[in-house]
This record gives structure tokens, sequence and C-alpha cells, in this order.
């Protein structure tokens, strides 16, 4: 961290081991640049794959349909409050494990710092090994977050990766920077800004080391054959 920023540090904490050989660290700081972007919900796609939630969504849908599919109530109508019904319980699914996850993630936390303090004064055998553990608990949870976040920036690259979008066009804004030249210095020590004296520069630069001439007595003779060839060509 560069010390220009230090002003901007709020709070910093070693956190113990967890999957490698390093303790992170966690920064908190506060940057006039930082705005907060309006929160929007996305499907958790790894709920789909558990047996157990989808079977209680298709219970929700049965006994939903069961209560309210009458005479009353337009089909439009009807399936227009399904997906308000389905998308609630499905937030409160994600919220109940999400809440479920960074409990015990923040629980192995714990219980990694206190096994390693005491492993640092013991040494014990039995201690490493519950402190071993507790890591691979830790790290099969980060893992599954990790996955999610791997799956959705695949998505977002593959949806707007060969398209003139938003991240292709950040990108290329990263990219022009970075190979923007805003002076040149010539042979004579004399410092170029503008973008014609710039190209001139390179030009006479490379003409120069080449021995590059406009036009040389090889040039006409070449020009002379191809000619003679193209005429005599033309005229058989």
């Amino acid at each position: 961290m560069s010390y220009q920023n230090l002003a901007l540090l709020k709070a910093a904490e070693i956190l113990p081991m967890t999957w490698s050989d390093h303790c992170p660290i966690r920064i908190l700081m506060k940057s006039p640049l930082f705005k907060p972007k309006q929160m929007s919900r996305r499907l958790n796609e790894s709920i789909l794959s558990d047996v157990v939630v989808t079977d209680k969504i298709g219970q929700i849908i049965r006994d939903y349909f069961q209560d309210n599919e009458t005479e009353d109530v337009t089909p439009m109508t009807c399936w227009e409050a399904l997906k308000m019904v389905v998308r609630g319980q499905i937030i409160a699914i994600c919220a109940t494990r999400k809440k479920a996850t960074v409990q015990e993630i923040t629980k192995l936390s714990g219980e990694i710092a206190i096994l390693e303090a005491r492993h640092k004064r013991t040494l014990e055998t039995t201690i490493y090994r519950e402190l071993t553990d507790k890591r691979n608990q830790l790290t099969t949870h980060l893992n599954r977050t990790i996955q999610r976040s791997y799956q959705h920036y695949r998505y977002m690259i593959h949806e707007h990766g060969d398209k003139c979008g938003r991240l292709l066009a950040n990108l290329l804004k990263q990219r022009r920077t970075q190979l923007y030249m805003p002076k040149i210095k010539n042979a004579q020590q004399q410092i170029r800004h503008l973008p014609d004296q710039i190209a001139t520069e390179f030009q006479r630069y490379y003409q120069d080391l080449y021995h590059l001439r406009k036009e040389t007595q090889d040039d006409q003779r070449l020009q002379k054959c191809t000619s003679t060839w193209t005429r005599q060509t033309y005229q058989k």
C-alpha cells in the first residue's frame, strides 16, 4: 500500500492462516471516490442442483395453484402473482443459506485463530490435527463462493466479450491508456508533443536504422523491367 493512501486507512487486521502459509490482512478504507451501487438480486444457480430446494419450490407451486386457481382469477393474473411468490421464496431460501454460511465461516475463523495460538504455545500434534481439519472445512466453504464468482465472470465475459459493450469498452480504454505516448525526444534531444511530430520522428528513426531511401537505382531498374514485361504480355 502506498504511503500517499495512508490517510484513507481506517482499520487493519491480521487474519489467521487458512489455505495458505501466510496470514491474510484485512483493511478498511474510506475513499471519497466510492459510489455505492444500487442493490440488485441475482439468482444463486447452486440452489437448482439442491434436491431439497427444488422439491420445496415444486410443492410451493402446487399449493399455490391449488389455492388460487379459481374462476374469479384470470390466468394472466394467476401467472404474474405466481412469479412474485416463487421469487420471494427463492430470495428467502438464498438469504437463509447465505446467513448460515457467513455464520459458519465466522465460527471457523474464530476457532482457527484460537487453535493457532494454542499450537504456537504447545506444539501438540493433536491440536495441529484439529487445526488442519478446521482449515479444510473453511476452505470448502470458501471454494463454493469462489466457484460461484468464477461462473458469474465467465458468463459476463461470454455475454459481453465479443460485443461493443461496457466491458469491452473498459478493457480497450485501459489498453489505450497503457499504449498512449504523450511525448518523444528526437536525436537533437528536443521534445516533441504533437502527434504529427511524433510520427515523423518515428519515421526518421526507422529510415536511418534501415538506411531507407525514397528511390534507388535498383528500384528504377525493377520498375523498368516490370513495365517492359507488362507491355509485352498485353501485346501477346
